[in-house]
């Protein structure tokens, strides 16, 4: 069948267009990110406890649910938050988002089910929420006031907010800038006691007219509508006519307007800034997965289609172009280069065409199964195209020899005579490359995810170089060259001569001098091997891209103050980076918190990074960085060391928290658990039972007199508006003031409580069930030394610790990696010894492996490197291809049996692909988003440098020691 497939080199060849057309297909269907998707299953539990202090929502409420779901199958670990009035408990599991989320998810469901009964009554009931870890932030849009002018808050924006949700690929869109309606209702404490009426009445009383619940479904001609019960108060007029109470004597009826004022107004509970200026900001949420670049393109046609003026603030996806881009342009000056080395080597541009085409057309036919396996275009799949280009050259360049041998003999079947030399070691050799990948692909948790899609990508490229160097080139050379009578120059490229001469006589020496050559190489293999081993570690390379985020942890600030550090931030840019940077910041005064948004320009980015920081850190402002976020990079990969300090006592926390905090003021961001000063109402029991003291009367007295709170929303037309009671006294003689009994009487408070002014810390942090904090440290290098500052800062503080995050990610994805680089060198040897029934002969090529480590090590050191997963992947790859060229000159010197003319004939070939896969990772150490591709090409030039060297001048020498 075979012998009959060569017959017909025309059909081989449309075949094989013929899926190039598929594959260029194909690009339209992937989707195009910066990293594999790759992320953890999270699921939040939320329970809402009103009126409760955290310690009773973490007695009552987190407690309960901690124990009820620590012992579900598949949990990692959970941890959970106790505030004043709500309670949340977080599960993380071992398996990705993607992998038995669902079932975790229902099985949560049911355990919060079956202890229900177990909570407060008066608690809600506890929402699970499977939340999306990949939510994450691509792009921030901002509208000026003056552009929007005619637009209405409550319709437009909303209607806006539905447009941008329904693009395909955004999850969510939320909105900053925007004042929210509020009504007000503002108690006047003298008409309240004078009437005798107490503010238990006044919240039942608009709870009871205002409210909307489902009445079940009635059915109308065969189909079922639902039936909703409402009771709605429509207009601040009819709250104000609304009857609060009858009057002690139960005739005089008494309505709101008497003893409170009722108010609307606007009111900005956050605000949204946009280079200085006050404007609406929308943050617009996608999937890690989702397509970017198109994703904006319809970002910008729905804003155009409403005629508005808007500002791209941040526009994640511009970073994923240009690395891609970057990538792309490295593949296409590797193929040009490639194509240049070929004539140089051949001596033939025919030649040198027909050898090259095989690049794209195994690119372009591998992204049928990229499409097909759910692999995206991403740097790191990308990374790997790229590097297999001179891997790619490699099977074609052996079958091309072959076919110029038994052609210019003349032989008949010089096509089969030719694959048939050559099957045997180039399935072998591909073998064994693509094995390296194994242990890589079944990897499971974070670093399976990383790097499966990379190890894929370039294994299947190999295969179908494979495919195409058996079968494409044979037929494009019987058909374009044989049958024209067009003679190939092998071996006489103006390179190849020379070079020949000058590896045959190192050889020779080598050779000569086996036993030194074979010590040199084993001192230098150890000596990597310990390099390799002890050599300063981290997660991922540092990098500053062109956007990036700052949190600012406001505590305890005024809205007015929060303003005010945001227009020092603007004067503080105006003046440094006024035409370098683009910047947006949306505050939410509850939470005492801002975001900014950073998008530098003109290549300033880390001038304006450490700007910015000595900036925050001059006024004193908690400022958490969060680099790389243009990569849209999951919480697990961001570049921060955790350190977690347990202790059941709370001021031992704090007291550690401000330790840390003074020790590392630049980048210690703590999970604040503050000292909060209350003053504590200790009712007495006897005489609260004796004057008929009604505890949620108290807590409403006490609300209504000192804190504002929300009643309940009213219904207007669909829309909401928010219900709130004023405190009517900041008066902290709080000992006075009245509180309503059961019999109707006023007493004061201090007739049946104590009061005492108290410190309480909140909230209160969980993790499996202790009580810790947890402090963040942006550490980019030196992590080993980082720990060790902290570790002697407190470990004589008798409190347990423990580090997590990047320094837990790192350690672990670290080990995962040297386990199969470990791994695939047992699978290779095994190969090795099916292929040559022999024990030594592989160990032959493997004794050799860890002296292409040296240059690899050499360049780190040159560049300022650490080892990270980046340059373990590259350690990875380089070990097949090394392995791949070994396999090949090996066996050439066990079939010729003299080194001499197995070196001569496989010089051309190793020497191409060591040519081809340096010159196409050369362009990947430059351009802006190069961070996280240098230490990957680093190790493969530094490897492939020196791997010609390994092959063609130390194996034969090895050989013989060994033989």
């Amino acid at each position: 069948m075979i012998k009959n497939l060569y017959k017909r080199p025309l059909s081989i060849i449309a075949f094989f267009v013929l899926l190039f057309f598929l594959g260029v297909l194909s690009i339209f269907k992937l989707n195009v990110a910066l990293l594999p998707s790759m992320e953890y299953g999270v699921i939040n539990i939320e329970t809402e406890y009103e009126d409760a202090t955290a310690a009773e929502v973490e007695e009552k409420i987190t407690n309960v649910i901690e124990k009820t779901i620590s012992a579900i199958p598949g949990l990692k670990y959970y941890k959970s938050i106790s505030y004043n009035g709500r309670s949340l408990v977080t599960l993380i599991f071992n398996e990705t988002k993607e992998k038995n989320y669902d079932k975790h998810y229902l099985k949560v469901r049911e355990k919060v089910e079956a202890i229900k009964n177990m909570l407060p009554e008066d608690s809600h009931i506890p929402i699970v929420n499977m939340y999306d870890p990949e939510n994450l932030q691509s792009f921030v849009l901002g509208l000026k006031y003056s552009d929007i002018e005619g637009l209405s808050y409550e319709e437009d924006i909303p209607i806006l907010i539905r447009k941008l949700e329904s693009v395909d690929g955004i999850n969510d869109v939320k909105l900053k800038g925007i004042p929210e309606k509020k009504i007000f209702i503002r108690i006047n404490p003298q008409q309240l006691s004078m009437m005798d009426v107490t503010t238990s009445e006044i919240i039942e009383s608009i709870k009871a007219n205002n409210f909307d619940f489902p009445g079940g479904t009635v059915d109308s001609r065969g189909q079922e509508i639902n039936v909703n019960i409402r009771g709605s108060i429509k207009d601040i007029s009819r709250l104000e006519r609304l009857i609060v109470s009858k009057g002690s004597d139960k005739k005089n009826t008494i309505y709101l307007s008497q003893i409170a004022d009722v108010i609307q107004k606007e009111v900005e509970q956050n605000f949204a800034v946009v280079n200085g200026e006050r404007m609406i900001l929308f943050e617009v949420f996608t999937s890690n997965n989702t397509s970017l670049g198109s994703l904006s393109d319809n970002i910008k046609a729905v804003m155009n289609s409403n005629n508005l003026k808007y500002s791209m603030v941040a526009d994640y996806s511009t970073t994923i172009n240009r690395s891609i881009d970057e990538l792309l342009i490295s593949m296409i000056l590797g193929i040009f280069f490639t194509t240049i080395i070929l004539i140089g080597f051949f001596g033939d541009i025919r030649i040198a065409i027909l050898v090259s085409i095989v690049i794209p057309f195994a690119v372009v036919i591998n992204l049928i199964f990229m499409f097909l396996f759910k692999i995206n275009i991403n740097m790191l799949s990308l990374s790997g195209l790229v590097i297999s280009v001179g891997l790619i050259v490699d099977n074609s360049l052996v079958v091309v020899d072959k076919l110029q041998y038994f052609g210019s003999l003349k032989e008949k079947r010089y096509i089969l005579k030719a694959v048939n030399s050559t099957i045997g070691p180039l399935l072998s050799s591909t073998f064994t490359t693509v094995i390296a990948f194994l242990p890589v692909i079944f990897l499971t948790g974070l670093t399976g995810e990383f790097f499966r899609q990379i190890a894929l990508s370039v294994s299947m490229t190999l295969f179908i170089s494979l495919f195409l160097a058996f079968l494409l080139i044979p037929s494009l050379y019987d058909y374009f060259i044989r049958r024209r009578n067009i003679r190939g120059n092998s071996g006489r490229g103006i390179f190849l001569h020379l070079l020949k001469r000058i590896v045959l006589n190192t050889s020779r020496f080598f050779y000569r001098h086996n036993i030194t050559t074979t010590l040199f190489v084993f001192i230098v293999s150890i000596i990597s091997i310990f390099f390799l081993i002890t050599w300063n570690k981290e997660f991922l390379p540092e990098s500053v891209e062109s956007n990036f985020t700052a949190k600012l942890f406001l505590n305890q600030m005024t809205p007015e103050q929060i303003s005010f550090e945001i227009a020092s931030l603007n004067d503080y840019i105006r003046k440094n980076f006024s035409e370098e940077v683009n910047w947006a910041a949306g505050a939410e005064f509850e939470k005492s918190e801002a975001t900014v948004y950073f998008s530098a320009l003109n290549g300033k980015e880390k001038a304006i990074y450490s700007g910015l920081k000595e900036f925050f850190k001059k006024r004193g402002v908690k400022a958490d960085f969060i680099l790389n976020p243009s990569w849209n990079i999951p919480e697990a990969f961001r570049l921060l060391l955790r350190l977690n300090i347990f202790s059941e006592d709370p001021k031992v926390l704090h007291s550690n928290a401000k330790k840390l905090e003074e020790a590392f003021p630049d980048d210690a961001i703590i999970d604040h658990i503050s000292p909060e000063r209350v003053i504590a109402i200790r009712p007495d029991i006897e005489k609260s039972e004796m004057l008929q003291i009604d505890i949620d009367e108290l807590k409403n007295t006490v609300r209504t007199a000192y804190g504002e709170f929300r009643i309940t929303e009213l219904i207007n037309e669909d829309s909401y508006i928010g219900v709130d009671i004023e405190p009517y006294t900041r008066d902290e003689n709080i000992q006075n003031l009245k509180v309503a009994t059961k019999n109707g009487k006023k007493v004061f408070l201090k007739d049946f409580a104590n009061i005492e002014v108290d410190r309480i810390y909140t909230p209160i942090y969980h993790y499996e069930g202790k009580r810790f904090i947890q402090t963040r440290f942006a550490v980019f290098s030196d992590i080993e030394n980082k720990i060790k500052e902290i570790t002697d800062l407190i470990k004589d503080d008798d409190v347990e610790f423990s580090f997590t995050g990047i320094n837990e990610t790192k350690d672990e994805m670290i080990k995962n990696m040297m386990f199969a680089l470990i791994v695939a060198i047992i699978l290779i040897y095994l190969i090795l010894v099916i292929q040559y029934e022999s024990f030594k002969k592989p160990f032959i090529i493997l004794f050799l492996l860890p002296f292409t480590f040296s240059c690899s090590i050499l360049m780190w050191k040159i560049y300022g490197v650490r080892l990270n997963l980046m340059n373990m992947l590259g350690i990875i790859l380089l070990s097949g291809i090394t392995v791949n060229n070994s396999i090949i000159l090996l066996s050439e010197i066990i079939k010729r049996k003299d080194y001499k003319k197995a070196v001569v004939s496989r010089s051309r070939a190793i020497f191409i692909t060591t040519l081809t896969t340096v010159m196409g990772s050369i362009p990947m150490l430059f351009g802006s988003t190069a961070a996280m591709r240098i230490p990957l090409a680093l190790t493969i030039i530094g490897g492939m440098s020196i791997s010609w060297l390994v092959n063609l001048i130390f194996l034969p020498a090895v050989d013989r020691t060994l033989r």
